[in-house]
Order: structure tokens, then sequence, then C-alpha cells
């Protein structure tokens, strides 16, 4: 059995949900162990048997994708590395986001002999949709931080100069950086400019980084407007009525080249309940399956008591989406449904 891809577990499809409402997610840490691989990766809280936690993280986000990069630490002892998952802190306390065990295949980590010790780096890369700020919580010290580059900073203002003029090459300037943006005037100085400068240059970075560098040319126009009003067409259409259906907390469809990752959030009226096999919403043109994707894993929750039951949702080539709560006894105010797949007409 071999590494098979990383699988969001009950816990973390539900930190998932809430970081993207929240619009914020916290990575603790890197879990490693050796236990045997079980039969349902997804109903795991921890791992099978955990070795040690990795909590000295660098993270690194670029649109939707979220990459972990870690050092195996020294220990003790020799292992087998058959296990891996990631911790995330919510309000309810850390959670196993994902996990993945490659069973018989496991690599062997030498650590009790010098000349023979093994020494990892371990990179692994999520999709982590719709969350603006995705922190962690120990950054690693392999890495320049925040602090160490304010640090830096404030050393070099301390170091400073003053000029009235001819070659400031070397000068160095103390500023402050304004409340507000502000147009540079003749006859300022150095500070009052450079203060004008770090704040444009601020509100410029905090720009890119919430439009993120994905080419739009080709949707909407070319324009954040336009793109915007483009991608509102592409959501998924619930088809029940308010009765039952009050709202869609969370509605992503995203294709990339060949591949569908669709992530829904239905809220749910606490005195109803979805027909058998009825179909409560449909998937837009060019983003559905070519081919029925049946009895795949979906999520009912009673968000009062917590409570979590797994169903089964089937995709139709024509993109409607239904849910089967056979044997269902229990009540529950919320559906969500989280799957990647193929669709070859892309």
């Amino acid at each position: 059995m071999a590494w098979t891809g990383l699988t969001l577990t009950v816990d973390g499809q539900n930190a998932l949900n809430k970081a993207q409402i929240s619009n914020k997610m916290n990575i603790k840490s890197m879990v490693i162990g050796d236990g045997a691989a079980p039969q349902n990766f997804r109903t795991l809280t921890a791992l099978v048997n955990q070795l040690y936690e990795i909590t000295d993280l660098k993270i690194d986000v670029v649109d939707e994708k979220c990459t972990i990069t870690a050092d195996f630490p020294q220990v003790d002892f020799d292992y087998y590395f058959r296990e891996i998952g990631v911790i995330v802190t919510t309000d309810e306390g850390d959670k196993l986001y994902v996990y993945d065990n490659c069973g018989d295949d496991a690599q062997y980590i030498v650590n009790s002999t010098g000349v023979e010790t093994t020494k990892k780096r371990i990179r692994i890369s999520l999709i982590i949709s719709d969350v603006a700020e995705i922190t962690v919580s120990t950054p690693g010290t392999l890495y320049v931080s925040y602090d160490d580059f304010e640090k830096e900073i404030q050393e070099i203002k301390d170091d400073k100069v003053s000029s009235d003029g001819g070659d400031i090459s070397d000068t160095t300037a103390e500023f402050e950086e304004p409340e507000e943006l502000q147009e540079l005037v003749n006859g300022e100085n150095v500070s009052s400019i450079f203060g004008k400068l770090k704040l444009a240059v601020k509100n410029l970075k905090t720009l890119i980084t919430l439009i993120g560098t994905t080419d739009i040319s080709s949707i909407g126009g070319g324009t954040v407007t336009g793109a915007i009003s483009a991608l509102n067409s592409n959501l998924v259409s619930s088809v029940l009525p308010e009765s039952i259906i009050t709202s869609m907390a969370i509605n992503k469809v995203v294709k990339n080249n060949n591949s569908v990752f669709l992530n829904l959030l239905f809220k749910i009226n606490e005195n109803e309940n979805v027909p058998q096999l009825t179909i409560i919403a449909v998937i837009p043109e060019g983003y559905r399956p070519t081919t029925v994707i049946y009895r795949f894993p979906a999520t009912l929750r009673n968000s009062k008591s917590g409570n979590v039951t797994n169903c089964y949702a089937t995709i139709s080539s024509d993109g409607g989406i239904s849910i089967d709560t056979s044997g269902i006894k229990v009540g529950y105010d919320e559906i969500s449904i989280s799957i990647v797949y193929i669709n070859h007409l892309l």
C-alpha cells in the first residue's frame, strides 16, 4: 500500500467549513506515526500510533494552494514512517485535518546510528479555498520571520545620519508611517517621503495579496468586477424551496485543467428533512462529471448538538446532486458535500 494522497477527515471538513466562514485557519503542527492503516481515514480523530509532533513549520500560500514544509527531528529511536497528519487549531480544540498512511510501504528512519542517520525534509500541499488568512502556530526557525524583519528595519533606523544635500548614497533616514495615504509635495523632506512610500507599498502588497496572482484576462473582460460577475454565474443552484433549504453558507465549484473541486454547505430548516433521493442542487454546465458519481461520502450535522452523521451523495451527468438519507433517524440542520472529480470535457 503506497501513499494515496491526504484524506480530509470529518473533523477536518468541519474545520474547513468554519474557516471559510471566518476567513481564517491556524495550522498547529504535522504529526508522524507508525500505526497500521485503518479501514476509514475520514473518521479518524488522531493518528493510530503517533510517535511525535512537529510544530516548527513553514507555510507558503499561493492562491488556494497551501504548502507546509517541516524537517524530521532527531529522536533517540528508529521507526517506520508510515502515517502522517496535519493538526489545525479550532475554537473546539486541536483537530486532525488530513491523514494518510502508506501501510507496508513505510520507510525505515534510522536515528540510533550516527553514520546511518536518516535526515528528511517533508513538504505537503493542501487546497484550502476561500480562506484569506492561513497562519502557523510556530513559524519555522530556518526561515526569516516577520519579527526578525522588523528588528532589522529598526537597526537600520537606529543607524541613521542626517544630510542637507550632496551624495546621499550612504544616508539613512528615520521615518514614521502616516495614518492615511497622502500625495508627495515639492520641498518635502526625505523622512516624510519615506513614511508615505512605506504606507503606499504596504497597501499595495495587501491589495496584491487579496487579489492574488491568477490570470483573469479571459474572465469577464479581464477586470476584477467583470471576473466577479462571471464567477457568480458559475455557482451551484439550489432547487429545493426555502422552507427546506434556508441558505447555502458555502458554494464553491472550481476547475483546474480536467479536475473539479466541489465544496458545498447547505443550511436546512430544523423542522424539515430533505426527501429521500431528492435532487437538492444543480452544478452549472462545464463543471459537471462526464458519468454519474454514485454514493460518495457526505455529512449531516446538527449545529446545536454538534452531532455528525455520515450519509451518501450522488452527482448525475446532468449536474443534479442528491443525498441518500435512508435509515437516518437523527435531526440535522446542515448538509456538507466536498469532492474532487475528473471532467474530461474541460
